[in-house]
């Protein structure tokens, strides 16, 4: 009956019901437009999160793509980080999605970055135990690994110690180093030591914090040409089933839309009430 009611008790990955607490559809729709959201703390001063018309363009594409781009950082002159990567990780947490970022070159870099944030998975919130949170963590981090060598995208061989400040400030950029790449047989291998959880953060607000205050949890950045990092990220992006169903294309015709059959008015004019010898006017 419950089940009939509110509809079934949505569950993660593994199967697990999904308790925590996430942000609501709604919630991230009014954080965009610069309005207060519903529940308290969802929101905060020190984050951006209102998109001009340019960036509101942009993430209604990356709803339909499943992930979203930005030119070099992301960020804006005149604010303190990207509110169109603080409202596209919003957009994933309340989906319970992974966070695909695509940097495109900018400013004399000559590949393009990707990054792939766990965060909003919020799987230490799920797993009271570590060794539960790699292992549920090694089934992703394979996705990743997996995708980014079908694509030939190159893991940068640099880490950045800023990382995990990246929820505000994106991603920094990285020294113009030969990437590694990776073949199937060592992804597992590689992937053991790159994942790292910041120990400080409480496994109570893993499940009830809002996005924005928990680290990014990435394997790194992936480097490649643009079209690589495309293919890797709509890859990812399939598999994790990340795109938005849109609710059709359309209408086929203009009768379809509710216009008038043929495109023209049934109401004939006055000129067709005189062919007939009168209409409303009287004959003397």
């Amino acid at each position: 009956m419950v089940a009939y009611v509110i509809g079934e008790v949505k569950k993660t990955r593994s199967g697990k019901p999904n308790n925590l607490r996430r942000i609501s559809r709604d919630d991230v729709d009014r954080l965009s437009r610069g309005q207060p959201s519903k529940k308290k703390g969802y929101g905060s001063r020190n984050v951006p999160h209102r998109l001009n018309d340019k960036e509101r363009s942009e993430i209604d594409r990356a709803a339909k793509k499943g992930f979203v781009t930005l030119a070099g950082a992301g960020n804006r002159r005149t604010r303190k980080g990207s509110p169109l990567a603080n409202i596209h990780r919003q957009w994933c947490d309340a989906r319970d999605k992974p966070h695909i970022l695509l940097f495109k070159a900018v400013g004399g870099r000559s590949v393009d970055q990707l990054i792939v944030d766990l965060a909003p998975l919020r799987l230490n919130g799920l797993f009271d135990d570590p060794g539960q949170v790699d292992e549920f963590l090694s089934k992703w981090k394979t996705d990743i690994l997996t995708a980014a060598s079908n694509s030939g995208m190159g893991l940068s061989c640099e880490s950045d110690d800023d990382d995990d400040d990246a929820v505000n400030d994106d991603a920094e950029d990285v020294a113009d180093e030969e990437p590694m790449t990776y073949d199937d047989d060592d992804a597992e291998d590689d992937a053991e030591y790159m994942v790292t959880l910041d120990s400080n953060i409480s496994l109570e607000a893993w499940a009830t914090s809002p996005i924005w205050k928990l680290p990014m949890v990435s394997i790194g950045t992936f480097e490649g040409e643009r079209s690589k990092a495309k293919a890797m990220a709509k890859e990812l992006a399939i598999l994790w089933a990340i795109p938005e169903e849109t609710k059709g294309d359309g209408a086929k015709s203009r009768k379809a839309a509710g216009a008038p059959s043929g495109g023209k008015t049934k109401v004939k004019g006055l000129s067709a009430h005189r062919k007939r010898g009168g209409g409303h006017r009287q004959a003397w």
